[in-house]
């Protein structure tokens, strides 16, 4: 899936893809609208010549820092959402039996396009959802769910399933804790009676699977299906041939005038994109980025943490620039550096009280603590 996002002209607008906003919109509404109110912004949607566009706009006068807040916020939600989604397409000669299956897989989007049923997910989700769907529900005893006629799955059409919403880690990972016993008999990605001595439960989280099954899961990604907890390292397809330099400045950052400034610079030459790419064998551009963070102690840690992303191929992928539009190029990988030292948040400088605490989030999300 694209999971590009990149600016208009308007510095309150986004540009994202259509249907995976549709994904979001369905499945994770609640998050979202939180998201809104949490940095008191309205968020519009507006079509364009095919494109849609995100326009935040403030409840209140004078919130400019709530916008960019609100933006940069969406913007590691989007893509921590679209990089884990799979879109598949299958027949409509099972229609009939698509209710009970929207309620196996609250995270699967269905949708109707002509003759064709249309899944959009989790791969793992996506991938039995349409194993089930080919082999015609013969065993639908595994779950305790009933069928629906294909005139009432028509009728719903419209109203998609709605999962729970997205957790944060932390809470998420409380729950996870207290309710992974309620189907702890049933692997979550087969929906087979697990064999005891086959069975795999992750350290963290309780969650429980197939020992092949959740080898096969974290092929694709280092973590728990069901709830996110990442487990082993995760990495990303940002370019093998670059590295950063790191230096320490005598002067300060606007929030942080006792402090030196610590500088990075990030160069990542021309090359051509390998099979982890989006074109592979086709060149790329490459790029020379400057970023900044206080020399104090949260502000070390947040280099550690960068640093430990940057080797683990995280702080940069290849695609499209949210400045320019051009594609085939080396752009940030939603972690936000400061780029700028001054400027507040909609120049992407200081002062930005809650920056280094935002940044750590996206990294933790990717596993980086």
């Amino acid at each position: 899936m694209n999971s590009q996002v990149y600016s208009s002209n308007d510095e309150q607008q986004l540009c994202v893809d259509k249907m995976i906003m549709s994904y979001i919109s369905e499945i994770y509404a609640e998050q979202l609208a939180n998201l809104a109110d949490d940095c008191g912004v309205r968020i519009i949607k507006r079509e364009e010549s095919g494109v849609l566009k995100l326009n935040f706009v403030p409840e209140r006068q004078k919130s400019g820092i709530n916008v960019y807040q609100a933006r940069e916020r969406f913007i590691t939600f989007y893509q921590q959402i679209a990089t884990n989604l799979e879109l598949k397409r299958t027949d409509l000669t099972s229609l009939e039996i698509c209710a009970s299956i929207r309620k196996m897989f609250p995270k699967i989007l269905f949708m109707v396009d002509h003759d064709m049923l249309v899944l959009m997910g989790p791969p793992v989700h996506v991938m039995e959802a349409c194993k089930i769907l080919s082999q015609g529900f013969r065993q639908t005893s595994r779950r305790d769910v009933q069928s629906s006629s294909t005139a009432a799955f028509h009728a719903s059409a419209s109203s998609l399933h709605r999962s729970q919403p997205l957790q944060n880690e932390r809470n998420g990972f409380q729950a996870c804790k207290q309710n992974s016993s309620l189907e702890d008999s049933m692997c979550p990605i087969c929906l087979d009676k697990i064999d005891q001595l086959n069975k795999e439960t992750l350290q963290q989280c309780k969650h429980s699977f197939c020992k092949n099954c959740i080898k096969e899961s974290f092929k694709l990604k280092p973590a728990c299906p069901v709830c996110g907890v990442m487990y082993g390292k995760l990495t990303g397809n940002q370019p093998k041939n670059g590295h950063v330099t790191i230096d320490t400045k005598v002067y300060s950052l606007p929030g942080y005038e006792s402090y030196n400034t610590i500088m990075l610079t990030y160069y990542i030459p021309d090359g051509i994109q390998g099979p982890e790419h989006p074109k592979p064998g086709k060149p790329y551009r490459g790029t020379i980025r400057t970023a900044y963070l206080p020399d104090c102690p949260e502000g070390k840690k947040v280099l550690e943490l960068l640093q430990k992303a940057f080797n683990q191929g995280l702080i940069f992928t290849i695609g499209k620039s949210v400045t320019t539009g051009e594609e085939d190029v080396v752009t940030w990988n939603d972690i936000h550096h400061k780029t700028h030292r001054t400027g507040g948040p909609t120049r992407y400088g200081y002062p930005d009280p809650d920056y280094l605490k935002r940044v750590q989030e996206e990294l933790k999300a990717k596993g980086i603590a």
